[in-house]
């Protein structure tokens, strides 16, 4: 295959390699596009890790879909922009070097470092997951509008959207925000919500390990896989919790999360929550089926701030795969006016003890109801978050 008729792909994130957000919100859909590429091209991945020993370790992983091209990860801000630009400089060499014809970007911040490169060398950019990803760390207090970190990251969203040959949304709305926020109305605009594989995530693949967990058979068991604080509720979802356990003969708490343990113990304190009461966990994403197949309901405290109507969440297609019926807050991306319409979950209508109280209770009458919640759930799945369906987006885009 000669250099003319392969086709190089250059994918730049912004996430650890084994960070869920590459995991199972990147991986497929790169493989897809390696599926699609004329024989003989390659695909570099680009990660940012949390320490070298993590870098050292995918030097060594070996993949027949992609190249790994590690380099050490930093907050995005003033002091990463030093780094950044060495990073840089090193992939527009090996852009130029292998004759990359497209750089393939996942969100605004892997999009700037994708829009740098395409300035400097011409390269087409196709921006995948785009969302509005410095406004909303505005909104979830992390930076302010006046300080830097946000005017840097905004104006690159904005450069972006300009220069992209395909733009990739993760709702309709998108094409909105993008024309009244950075002024552009994309000429290829697509939309792709963050879908799950259906066939991973199905209940009746995986055993039942509630004995092993400590899990009671008659527990009833809320699982939630995420981080306390940020984009996501803090307080408000031990709670939840600590509500649920007063509403419940027996209940328990699946937590997947890597959240600190001090910080954890001294949110039981505060709330006076058995510590009993949780199963506490942080497992590789191919484990994450296995321990939501042992829940009853799935939690999604995503912080119901503006932006998060033009974003999407993993986790409720993984959720609604597992035909677990989902607790959310409202106004996240579709998912909350779907779970509401389809009666397939509850939306926390506010953040009061009362709201918190009403949800909890509506979670209980639906579980206790004789609806068939779980195929409603698992239609969700199916309808909106089915990987298969988003293949023909990549088709286009990487068509001859």
């Amino acid at each position: 295959m000669s250099e003319s008729t392969s086709h190089n792909v250059l994918v730049v994130t912004y996430w650890s390699f084994n960070d869920a957000l590459v995991q199972a919100y990147t991986l497929p859909y790169v493989r897809e596009i390696k599926k699609l590429l004329p024989k003989g091209s390659t695909i570099d991945l680009v990660t940012l890790e949390p320490n070298h020993t993590e870098i050292e370790n995918l030097r060594k992983l070996k993949d027949p879909d992609f190249n790994i091209l590690a380099f050490p990860y930093s907050s995005f801000g003033v002091r990463t922009i030093f780094k950044l630009s060495k990073i840089i400089k090193q992939l527009k060499h090996r852009a130029i070097e292998k004759k990359v014809k497209t750089i393939h970007c996942w969100c605004t911040p892997g999009g700037a470092i994708g829009y740098l490169i395409h300035r400097k060398t011409g390269i087409r950019l196709v921006l995948d997951s785009f969302e509005p990803h410095a406004e909303s760390m505005v909104e979830n207090g992390t930076w302010t509008k006046g300080g830097l970190p946000f005017k840097l990251l905004f104006r690159l969203e904005k450069k972006q959207a300009q220069a992209a040959e395909h733009l990739i949304g993760l709702t309709s709305k998108m094409r909105d925000y993008s024309s009244s926020n950075y002024n552009v109305d994309p000429k290829h605009f697509y939309v792709k919500p963050a879908c799950t594989d259906l066939h991973l995530f199905s209940k009746n693949k995986y055993p039942n390990i509630r004995h092993e967990l400590g899990i009671l058979p008659e527990d009833v068991v809320c699982v939630y896989a995420g981080k306390v604080g940020g984009i996501y509720l803090d307080d408000e979802i031990f709670i939840f919790w600590k509500i649920c356990n007063s509403l419940f003969d027996s209940f328990k708490v699946i937590f997947l999360t890597n959240y600190d343990d001090d910080a954890f113990e001294a949110k039981l304190m505060q709330h006076n929550l058995s510590k009993d009461l949780f199963v506490k966990r942080f497992v590789p994403h191919k484990e994450v089926p296995l321990h939501l197949a042992q829940a009853n309901f799935a939690l999604n405290p995503v912080r119901p701030v503006p932006t998060k109507r033009y974003c999407t969440s993993i986790k409720d297609g993984e959720y609604w795969a597992m035909g677990l019926p989902v607790v959310i807050t409202k106004g996240i991306s579709d998912d909350s006016q779907l779970i509401e319409e389809s009666q397939a979950g509850v939306v926390i209508q506010d953040l009061s003890y009362d709201g918190l109280t009403a949800a909890a209770n509506a979670i209980k009458s639906l579980l206790s109801s004789r609806v068939d919640y779980q195929e409603r759930c698992r239609v969700l799945a199916d309808k909106h978050r089915n990987i298969n369906h988003q293949i023909p987006i990549y088709a286009t885009i990487y068509s001859k």
